[in-house]
């Protein structure tokens, strides 16, 4: 009979054992994560993403519930860190992009959701894990400014969402019976006249700035100066659009300049159809090239009105309650913007000659009074109107 070798017995079963192991091994891939903003690339390069929050599923199964992953910059795109799944069918079922803050960014809506119509592929996302490739999955990401996280599907989320509405905000005065400015900068402003208060856009008493139109009208040291954006909006409620140049708001010196360097935005009418107010500037950029843009709506007087002008550097564009109604492009470098007082309800205008210098003051009430140094989006113009 021949010796039995256990030892021997011992090393064939770790070997089928070992083997059947190998047998069962799943292959693994390497994924990162892509995304980019539908809207507003700009915004994108302002925000500064570091991070991203993701929840993974693989059918009924969760395999990642808000997960964080870093972000970094290539070349124009946004890449998270690798991380490793199984060859397979997955769905990305929550995306968010949040700062070094932890304030959410920008974000994927889910299918269902109120916001779900902002993106063409809503959550869930499905994509593929193969060993053929070293796979990206693409997500398209909007504003979270646009709304709140229940409205975008996500209503066990605590993150806070970044007030894009604050960044370059130079001025802001929202008129709650004070003229005090409730910007960072906290600019001083001088009443000239008898000011007086009035019902706001929302029928809330002593809300809204009134001006008389003969004059009363608010000053300031220079706001706008070398500014390479800008953005004026303001709620506006006019008694009459008959008269031209009423001022909204004026950087400009008090005699006709010498050298080219105003900077006014008024009120002014169509001439052939009366009936249709409308707005106008005249700026001089800090090189001496100038920019008139006029143009006339259906703007009945007495009635409250989103106002907005935006200069984003390329573009000068002018919208009426968040609409764009008119567009002026603009060689690229040009920056606004003077040392003069700043006006409001008052302007100095030049329309003929130094013999013809006209003083006009704004009849009606203001709410909400904003100045940046950037160009507003039309989203975030849209969210003014909202408010």
């Amino acid at each position: 009979m021949k010796n039995f070798n256990p030892f021997l017995l011992v090393a064939i079963l770790v070997a089928l054992f070992s083997c059947e192991n190998q047998s069962i091994e799943e292959p693994q891939q390497m994924v990162q994560f892509s995304f980019s903003q539908n809207s507003s690339s700009a915004r994108m390069m302002e925000s500064k993403p570091s991070k991203i929050i993701i929840s993974i599923a693989q059918g009924e199964n969760v395999l990642y519930s808000q997960k964080e992953l870093a972000v970094s910059k290539v070349n124009e795109a946004y890449l998270s860190e690798e991380m490793t799944l199984v060859v397979g069918d997955y769905q990305v079922t929550e995306f968010i992009v949040l700062n070094d803050s932890s304030e959410a960014l920008f974000i994927t809506p889910k299918s269902g959701s109120d916001l779900e119509n902002l993106v063409t592929n809503p959550l869930p996302v499905s994509f593929t894990v193969s060993t053929n490739d070293d796979p990206a999955v693409f997500l398209e990401v909007v504003d979270t400014s646009l709304g709140e996280l229940k409205e975008y599907g996500y209503s066990t989320f605590t993150f806070s969402i970044v007030d894009y509405l604050k960044q370059g905000l130079l001025l802001y005065l929202p008129f709650d019976g004070t003229t005090e400015d409730m910007s960072k900068n906290a600019i001083s402003l001088t009443e000239n006249g008898s000011i007086t208060y009035v019902e706001n856009r929302h029928g809330e008493a002593g809300k809204a700035l009134y001006l008389d139109g003969s004059s009363t009208f608010l000053s300031s040291s220079a706001v706008v100066d070398s500014c390479k954006g800008f953005t004026l909006s303001a709620w506006i409620k006019p008694t009459s659009f008959d008269v031209e140049y009423t001022g909204i708001f004026g950087q400009s010196p008090e005699t006709f300049p010498t050298v080219d360097d105003y900077f006014v935005c008024y009120t002014t009418h169509s001439r052939y159809h009366p009936q249709y107010g409308g707005f106008g500037w005249t700026m001089f950029f800090q090189d001496n090239t100038w920019l008139d843009s006029r143009y006339t709506y259906n703007n009945q007087p007495d009635r409250w009105i989103l106002f907005t002008s935006t200069f984003d550097g390329k573009k000068f564009t002018n919208y009426i309650n968040a609409l764009k109604v008119s567009e002026h492009v603009v060689e690229e470098g040009k920056t606004l913007g003077n040392d003069y007082d700043m006006l409001i309800g008052k302007t100095y205008a030049y329309p003929q000659s130094p013999d013809r210098v006209l003083t006009q003051y704004f009849q009606g009430a203001i709410d909400d009074y904003r100045i940046y140094d950037r160009g507003l989006t039309q989203n975030e113009i849209y969210q003014l109107y909202i408010k």
